[in-house]
């Protein structure tokens, strides 16, 4: 690999201090018996394999490190599986955090104050503050390590917006465009609530519209890592679902239908000039609108009764974190501090595509900060301007509160329904909420609005 040897001279640099023999008996017993586990992405294997090697090969460490490839979105639940047999460092989504940490927890905190000054040094405080958490009543700590960085971005064909690219920031100059060349304005990658979420996390977008509704607006998901937080049903949600249902009815949103059987047939057949996907709906999109025919931009804006909203995705981060009770524990922090370094974040972008991150991560093979493509610029500004890490890390049970309880098709209902009334759409907004803090429906319709009567009191 063209990078592998820059990483001995940059061990170094980021290793001061030479690693002490550990605690855990003799380095040729059992416990180094086999390598030390590591599970990371499929697409970054080998990246990982050749710095871990470089890195045994600099510090004369007394064991070796394999690095496993896995779906780092399901693989805190294999894990859970069998901690014992499960890996010594692994990348997760930040959102599985609190099934890791239940009960008397399976991973173990960082404890190195050079991991985590770098952490701090480097990284947006949301990412920093969905890794601080509390396992069993302890104080917080960080238990996990931001490494990649996502969110949901829009996708275009170029050609239908040729000499019109401005008309990309608006849902309505998008839906004027659709509608000049007989197609709906966009398509979706599901209907569940991650790929449909971009009206629900809609925030304030100028100054009279924050002035309103406060800097974020008023949406409440989660808040404060209490399942009982979930407040969706103010003025500005309100307005935003009124909009949401006006375009999905429009013939050139889309026609009354939020998703057709599938969104890789709207696009490869022209039926649709956008999509709101993620990095991996790359290629699907290359393959329909054509490699050098597709643009990546932020997620539009869009205005109702005189208020602007930029339409909002999930802000997400994957973590490294290590194995509670590891027997390589007292190596664990220094090779945490070592992967999430800027240097191998930002290698792990040139040579993976994985968005670091980091804020400072760099090319280590020059040592200048790296500059990104098209679609990890759009991630990094969508995340910015209207973006929220999936609040669902806290607690085990908030995860399926959320995606499980049946309040996708609430939505779905409630933006397929032509001209509701505001009081209609409070009344489905109440409902979802209530669904989201009670993990469920309620016995009787009347506890929804019991609760919502007493909803902060």
């Amino acid at each position: 690999m063209k990078l592998k040897r820059c990483f001995y001279a940059l061990l170094a640099a980021i290793f001061g201090l030479t690693l002490v023999a550990c605690n855990n008996g003799d380095n040729t017993g059992n416990q180094f018996s086999k390598p030390m586990q590591v599970y990371v992405g499929t697409e970054s294997v080998l990246y990982y394999q050749d710095i871990l090697d470089a890195y045994v090969a600099e510090k004369n460490l007394p064991f070796t490190i394999e690095v496993t490839g896995t779906d780092t979105g399901s693989y805190a639940n294999t894990f859970l599986q069998d901690t014992k047999k499960g890996a010594d460092i692994f990348v997760t989504a930040h959102d599985n955090l609190g099934k890791l940490l239940d009960g008397a927890g399976t991973i173990a905190p960082v404890t190195s104050k050079k991991l985590t000054t770098q952490m701090e040094d480097n990284t947006d405080s949301v990412f920093l503050r969905a890794c601080f958490l509390s396992q069993g009543g302890s104080q917080p700590a960080y238990y996990a390590v931001p490494l990649i960085r996502q969110s949901l971005v829009l996708y275009y064909d170029k050609s239908a917006f040729a000499g019109n690219e401005a008309a990309l920031e608006n849902w309505d100059t998008i839906l004027e465009v659709a509608a000049s060349q007989n197609k709906m304005a966009t398509t979706y990658m599901g209907t569940d609530g991650y790929s449909y979420s971009h009206w629900l996390l809609a925030q304030p977008a100028d100054a009279k519209t924050k002035a309103a509704f406060g800097e974020n607006g008023t949406l409440e998901l989660f808040a404060d890592g209490q399942i009982e937080k979930n407040y969706a049903w103010g003025a500005d949600q309100v307005l935003i679902h009124k909009y949401a249902s006006a375009f999905t009815n429009n013939p050139a949103g889309r026609n009354g239908q939020i998703t057709s059987a599938s969104w890789e047939g709207e696009l490869s057949t022209g039926k649709v000039v956008t999509l709101i996907g993620g990095a991996w709906s790359l290629k699907s999109v290359q393959n329909a609108f054509g490699k050098s025919n597709y643009g990546v931009t932020v997620l539009p804006k869009f205005t109702v009764d005189g208020y602007t909203f930029q339409s909002g995705s999930f802000y997400d981060v994957k973590c490294l974190v290590k194995k509670k009770d590891s027997a390589y524990a007292d190596y664990l922090d220094e090779i945490l501090l070592l992967l999430s370094s800027n240097e191998v974040q930002g290698g792990s972008y040139l040579e993976c595509a994985n968005l670091p991150a980091s804020n400072n991560a760099v090319d280590p093979a020059t040592g200048e900060k790296v500059v990104y493509d098209a679609l990890a610029q759009a991630q990094i500004n969508q995340g910015q301007s209207a973006g929220l890490p999936q609040p669902f890390g806290v607690k085990p049970t908030y995860n399926p509160a959320y995606y499980s309880t049946g309040t996708d098709k609430l939505f779905i209902a409630l933006h397929e329904t032509a001209n509701p009334t505001d009081a209609d759409i409070k009344a489905a907004l109440q409902k979802i909420s209530y669904y989201w803090a009670h993990n469920g429906a309620p016995v009787n319709e009347a506890d929804i609005q019991t609760w919502v009567n007493g909803y902060g009191k």
